[in-house]
């Protein structure tokens, strides 16, 4: 899915965008890492909100006004009440839709 995620949003004509990564944060498109095998799904709250914290920040230095978020409700439960708190608006593009439900999506754009 996360391929065909990658498709969609470099149609949408965005200037940039980033990969959320559990274990390293806010990520360039370009970066690259070594396999890890972390995930926000096993923490428990007070690491996602850490997490969370150390996202914000990074979107922060970005000096972004707005910010669409094409992750799941664990990367966004604690990180976009921290967006708000410093103004940058947000907005998630497949709200409402199950896992099942954005691979349909993705995959009726590509087929």
């Amino acid at each position: 899915m996360f391929s065909k995620a990658v498709k969609y949003i470099e149609q949408q004509g965005y200037n940039d965008w980033f990969i959320l990564s559990a274990k390293y944060g806010l990520l360039s498109k370009v970066e690259v890492t070594d396999p890890y095998d972390v995930t926000l799904n096993n923490m428990k709250a007070p690491e996602k909100k850490e997490w969370s914290r150390k996202v914000a920040d990074q979107i922060l230095s970005l000096n972004l006004n707005s910010v669409d978020v094409y992750a799941g409700m664990n990367y966004r439960k604690f990180l976009l009440p921290l967006l708000d708190a410093q103004g940058i608006k947000w907005s998630i593009p497949l709200m409402g839709k199950g896992i099942g439900q954005q691979l349909q999506f993705y995959n009726r754009k590509f087929n």
